[in-house]
């Protein structure tokens, strides 16, 4: 859990950033994300980082062990303590390996051989077993590929983010091939795209499309909109 003055600090960089046009959501709080970073944060100039708000000195061993394998992958993560430093921390390299102790590197150990494992079930079978295939192939490309909906700060975000250290991150949308965007999907795309982030959407195997143009804006969509603040 986050702690209370942890919060303030989010909130406040939250602010800033988004009076600048840009995002910094919260991302972490269920099952599928233990160990996350807690914020997403992308703005035109930067592009995308992961940020952890401490609220103390130090890393969980849990976010030590994701933290561990993202970056391996190269996703950008940075540990800020304080809004007065967040300035200069986001303007430097990935920070988050200061914070780990021994002892929780030596707990995550553990945690770590689990990463890239398939997802377990979840309510859409026919999204479970498209998207786990598609795990598969893109893992053996040096991707990472990690499920993130599923909580009340999650409410339109993309199903999953993937990342690569040379093609960088993509957005994806899993959808089957009847499937549709759902109003607060609209919303929350409409919302990240205004700000620079770019999502894709996929029905089969063929992630060829990652490699073209976002398209989410192709895909059916219910007859309806939403606005996120």
């Amino acid at each position: 859990m986050i702690s209370e003055d942890a919060e303030k600090v989010a909130k406040k960089i939250q602010r800033d950033v988004k009076r600048e046009g840009g995002l910094f959501e919260k991302s972490r709080g269920n099952v599928w994300q233990s160990g996350w970073p807690s914020y997403f944060m992308y703005t035109r100039e930067l592009g995308l980082r992961w940020v952890q708000v401490l609220g103390g000195d130090r890393l969980t061993w849990q976010k030590a062990a994701r933290f561990r394998y993202w970056s391996e992958h190269g996703v950008p993560i940075y540990m800020v303590k304080s809004y007065e430093e967040f300035e200069q921390v986001m303007s430097g390299s990935p920070n988050w390996f200061l914070h780990v102790t021994p002892s929780n590197r030596r707990l995550a150990e553990d945690r770590y051989a689990l990463m890239g494992l398939p997802d377990p079930d979840p309510v859409n079978m026919a999204e479970h077993r498209l998207s786990n295939k598609l795990k598969t192939a893109l893992t053996s490309l040096g991707w990472i590929f990690e499920k993130t909906h599923g909580n009340i700060h999650q409410v339109g975000w993309p199903d999953y983010f993937a990342f690569h250290p040379v093609h960088g991150y993509r957005w994806i949308e899993m959808k089957t091939p009847k499937g549709a965007l759902q109003p607060t999907q609209v919303g929350r795309f409409n919302k990240w795209e205004r700000a620079g982030v770019q999502i894709w959407v996929l029905n089969s195997l063929e992630y060829g499309a990652l490699f073209r143009e976002p398209n989410w804006r192709n895909f059916p969509k219910k007859k309806w909109d939403v606005k996120l603040r």
